[in-house]
């Protein structure tokens, strides 16, 4: 049995806590890259059931800065572990190093998970007529959630 304090890539279970991420965009349509970075805090709300928040900044080539957020989640289901829109709607199932391929209208996301519990990478070709983008999130300085619960404000 995997202890919840040693990572395993392959259980998104095993990986909650708080994750610092960084993200760059390369949009070959607008001749531009962005870059944003922040934290993913990955929360246990069932035993099968994870949230998934990032928060963080986005930076535009301008200068200025945005505050970002997204929310996902994680479900185990018979077939293994699933990445879920917040309204519950299937994204792609969780298999790292594996290619997973989600239509979004007329673009298509082929995205893969790569690494190891110390530090990961999800890549993301996304190619149709709206966007032609690659966007690749490293995600490293795994905090336990225990230890990020204790941080917490009252």
């Amino acid at each position: 049995m995997v202890s919840p304090l040693e990572p395993d890539l392959g259980r998104p279970d095993t990986l909650t806590g708080r994750w610092s991420w960084t993200r760059r965009v390369q949009d070959r349509y607008a001749g531009q890259q962005l870059t944003a970075t922040g934290t993913l805090d990955l929360v246990p709300v069932a035993s099968d059931v994870l949230t998934w928040t990032e928060t963080g900044v986005l930076e535009r080539p301008d200068g200025s800065r945005v505050d970002v957020r997204r929310g996902l989640g994680l479900e185990r289901r018979t077939e293994g572990w699933w990445v879920v829109f917040e309204d519950g709607h299937d994204f792609h199932p969780w298999t790292p190093g594996v290619e997973v391929v989600h239509p979004c209208r007329a673009d298509t996301y082929r995205g893969t998970v790569t690494g190891d519990p110390t530090g990961w990478t999800v890549v993301w070709r996304v190619l149709g007529p709206a966007k032609d983008h690659t966007i690749t999130t490293t995600l490293s300085g795994w905090v336990a959630l225990s230890a990020v619960s204790s941080r917490v404000e009252p």
